[in-house]
Order: structure tokens, then C-alpha cells, then sequence
């Protein structure tokens, strides 16, 4: 009954694509043109506000902030912050909980809120509203990222606390007040504190190791320095320091491969295993044996693996998280115009490897109900895999990118045609262009004829197009059951 009610609701996404995409289309423009006046209708000079601008920075939906946190960080009382929020109907709601310690207030600002936020930044002037506070927030957050780097001092004491890192956060993420705008910029000590610790490589080689979640820290770091280095700021800094610009380009870059580019790279990611979710059941390593006498057809083993080797990696980041920061770092930097901090060559032929390797996975889970289920590579949509049409064109010709594919050859026929993944539009001739890349002593020529007649025929369940939308919440990406159109009826 389940199967059914999905693909009744795919049939009725299919049918009528065109109509969600045009009531989304129109939503965006009721946002874009009612941003303006709700933002004139918002508090003057209000420190409610303010602490909801910042910490609304690094949040594409709603998020709750209690009042207790507001009252203390703004030095403000609840009929202040009432007061405030009372300009802004419909947009923030209250909510009160009784626990031990009496009534706990929190503010909540749903996702119109959030993107009324989002769509005015550098639209109108916020600064006439919430400017006041600057130097609060920047004291603030000051402190925080001092905060942090004590904790970075003593690795024995207790973990960062998490407001420290999501204030650090977000004060990278909110461009009015922690971007170089000026040469006032660095005559600003509380922001000059802030700078100097940013630019301590150090700082973000020992925060990686603290707490995964400090990932979200370290997009924000590099949101920030791809900001700099685009003009006007890049004017501005190097007026400043001829040098520091060079300088700033090495420390962001040292960022990405110390902070970000590791989780991509682990152990789980970047090799042929598939974890047991029951104890009863072993773990397996993939065994890629190239095929004997020039044969066209690879052996692929499945290998028991000895415990200690998985056992480790317990802690590891599902691939929902990553996906999403995946995402976020092309956003926030790759994507961006004038993006100069980071290369494609830098990322690409990393993330294709990944995604090879993610993809085995998905088709093996979805193949072996006990295998995987915790790190979500059966339930992950189609759209993880769209980066594929991007990064494939730098994937570098190694034995482990070739056995994946020869894994995903052996793997995809055995999954029913009904549930067979379906790539995106461009993959198969990627990949097959992919493959000339090896000389014949790695891929001989009947195994290239192989796997590129496999290819050819996968290439037709190719989808040509994906709706836009896409719906979030805190641990998983919703892709409306992998809303892919199919060919029909398409150019």
C-alpha cells in the first residue's frame, strides 16, 4: 500500500510539474516584492532584532531563539523584546514551556521570515534599523571566537560550547557587519581580534578535530574569505597590505583542506565497504578483480572485513550532512562569480571520487536491506548525485574511480528496472569520455567496450530535467520522492 501511495504521488508530481513550478516561481516574486515593506515595518534602532539578524544568518528555514539568550546577549527585558517583536506580525511567534526552572520563552521565525531575511540583505538599508548594535554584535562574537580558541588551548578541558561556534558562525555569514567595506575595517580592535584569529591556520587544523559540527564554522570561514577576495574588498585590503590578499588566499585555502575537504576523503567515503547494520551480519569489502585474457567482464568479490578496520568509524558524517554541505560550499563559494579561493581542480576531482563511491554504496543498499541503513545511502535523493555533471570532467583516472564503475557495472542490473537509479541528464557520456582517459594496460579495449555498451543503455533512462524546489529540514534533504521528470514530452 505504501509502494503505491509514492507512486500515485509521483504520478501526480509528473503530471503536474509545470503547475509546481509556476506556483513556486510565483511565491519567490510575492517574497522578493513584500520584503521591502515588511522590513519597513520592523523595529527602529531595535536590539531584538538585531540578535535575530545575526542568528538568522546560517538558516535557510525557520529557527527558535530563546528569550532568555536574547534578554542576556542584548542586556534587554522581556517588555522590551515584546515590544519589538510586536512590528513584526505573523512573521515570529512566541512559545512558552514550564520546566523545573519555571516558564522558558522562546522566539520562533519560520521560513517566511527567514527568507523575507534573506531576500533584503544588501537590497535595502538595514543598518537604519539594527545599526546601533553593530558593535554589540561584533563584541559579542568577539568573544565567542576568543572562546573558541581557549577551548583550541587546552584539548583535555570540557567541548566549546555550541552558541560560541554558532555566533562565530554567523558572524561570517552576515556580510553587513563582518565584511571589509572599509579601511575602518581595521582600526575596529574587536574586529581586528576576530580577523587575526581567522587567520590563524592553527585555529581552524585543531576546531576540525573537535566537533563535526564545527564544519558549519568552517563553510562560514569560507563564505567569508571568497567575500574578500571579490572587489570591492580585495581594493580595499590590499590598499591596506599589498601582501595581505596573497596571504588571506593561502590561509582560506589551508582551511579547505585542514576543515573541509577530509571528510571527504575518510576511509568510509573513499573505499569500496559496506557496513553491517546487525552484528550477526559481517561487513563487506568490494574486491575488484580486472577481467582475465582481456576478458570483457571484471570479477567483483564480496570480502568479509575484519572488524577493527570499520569499528572506528562509528562517528562518521551520513551522507544526507554532506550532501547539504556539498551544497552549501558550492553556494556560498565555488559558484559565486569571481570565485578565486578555490579552484575547480582543487575540489572536483575529490567530489567525483566520492560520489563514485556514494553511488556503489546506494546501489548496493538498495540491493542488501542490512547494509548501510544507518548512513542513509539507501534514502538519499537523486539530486546528490546532479554535482556529478559538474565534477566528472576533473575526475583523475585511477584504479579506485575505475573499480567503482566496474562495481556499479556489476551492481545496477541486479536492482529491478522500476527501481534502477536514474542518472542525470549528461552522465553516461561524461563517464564514457571518462574512461578514454585510461591506457589499455589499466582498461583493456573489450572491458572498455564493455562498460561503454552499459553506458549507452543506461544513458536512456537519462532524466532531462528536476524541479527546483527542494524542501529542508534539520537532517534530511527532501527531494519530494526524486521528482524527476522523465523524457516524455520533452525537447
Amino acid at each position: 500500500m505504501e509502494l503505491m501511495a509514492a507512486l500515485d504521488d509521483q504520478y501526480w508530481r509528473k503530471k503536474h510539474r509545470h503547475l509546481l513550478q509556476s506556483l513556486t516561481d510565483v511565491l519567490t516574486i510575492a517574497q522578493t516584492i513584500s520584503a521591502q515593506q515588511i522590513m519597513d515595518r520592523s523595529p527602529k534602532n531595535s536590539a531584538t532584532f538585531a540578535y535575530i539578524a545575526l542568528y538568522s544568518s546560517d538558516s535557510p528555514s525557520g529557527i527558535e531563539h530563546r528569550i532568555e539568550d536574547i534578554s542576556e546577549l542584548m542586556n534587554i527585558s522581556l517588555d522590551t523584546i515584546i515590544s519589538d517583536l510586536q512590528h513584526l506580525p505573523d512573521l515570529v511567534y512566541f512559545d512558552f514551556s514550564h520546566s523545573d526552572r519555571g516558564y522558558l520563552g522562546y522566539i520562533h521565525t519560520g521560513p517566511v521570515f527567514s527568507a523575507v531575511h534573506h531576500k533584503v540583505q544588501g537590497q535595502c538599508q538595514e543598518n537604519q534599523h539594527i545599526g546601533a548594535w553593530d558593535h554589540q554584535i561584533v563584541s559579542l562574537s568577539a568573544e565567542h571566537f576568543t572562546g573558541i580558541l581557549h577551548r583550541n588551548d587546552n584539548p583535555l578541558s570540557v567541548a566549546t560550547p555550541r552558541e560560541f561556534e554558532r555566533t562565530a558562525e554567523c558572524f561570517l555569514r552576515y556580510s553587513r557587519i563582518s565584511d571589509i567595506h572599509s579601511k575602518e575595517y581595521f582600526e575596529d580592535p574587536k574586529k581586528m581580534q576576530i580577523f587575526n584569529i581567522i587567520m590563524d591556520t592553527s585555529f581552524w587544523d585543531r576546531l576540525h578535530n573537535i566537533d563535526a559540527a564545527s564544519t558549519k564554522l568552517i563553510l562560514g570561514a569560507l563564505g567569508w574569505f571568497n567575500r574578500q577576495m571579490t572587489e570591492p574588498s580585495k581594493d580595499i585590503i590590499r590598499d591596506h597590505d599589498s601582501r595581505l590578499p596573497q596571504t588571506m588566499l593561502y590561509v582560506a585555502k589551508r582551511i579547505f583542506e585542514i576543515g573541509y575537504l577530509p571528510y571527504f576523503t575518510d576511509s568510509h567515503y573513499s573505499k569500496l565497504w559496506m557496513i553491517s547494520d546487525r552484528d550477526e551480519i559481517p561487513s563487506i569489502s568490494l574486491h575488484i578483480t580486472p577481467p582475465p585474457h582481456d576478458g570483457p567482464y571484471s570479477i567483483v568479490e564480496e570480502m568479509t572485513m575484519d572488524p577493527e578496520h570499520w569499528a572506528p568509524l562509528s562517528h562518521r558524517i551520513n551522507f544526507v550532512a554532506l550532501h547539504i554541505w556539498i551544497s552549501e560550499f558550492h553556494e556560498q563559494v565555488l559558484d559565486k562569480e569571481g570565485c578565486s579561493i578555490i579552484r575547480p581542480y582543487d575540489w572536483y576531482p575529490h567530489l567525483a571520487a566520492f560520489l563514485l563511491t556514494g553511488l556503489v554504496k546506494n546501489q548496493y543498499a538498495a540491493l542488501n536491506a542490512n547494509f548501510e541503513k544507518s548512513w542513509d545511502w539507501k534514502t538519499i535523493t537523486k539530486k546528490c548525485f546532479l554535482p556529478f555533471i559538474k565534477c566528472l570532467p576533473y575526475a583523475i583516472p585511477t584504479q579506485h574511480n575505475l573499480n567503482a564503475l566496474r562495481a556499479l557495472h556489476y551492481l545496477c542490473p541486479k536492482i529491478h528496472p522500476r527501481h534502477q537509479w536514474r542518472p542525470p541528464f549528461g552522465f553516461c557520456s561524461l563517464v564514457i569520455d571518462f574512461l578514454k582517459k585510461y591506457d589499455r594496460s589499466s582498461l583493456s579495449s573489450p572491458e572498455f567496450d564493455s562498460l561503454k555498451d552499459w553506458l549507452l543503455g543506461l544513458r536512456t533512462r537519462e532524466s532531462r530535467r528536476i524541479l527546483r524546489s527542494e524542501i529542508r529540514s534539520n537532517t534530511h534533504v527532501y527531494d519530494s520522492h526524486d521528482v524527476y521528470t522523465t523524457d516524455e514530452d520533452e525537447s
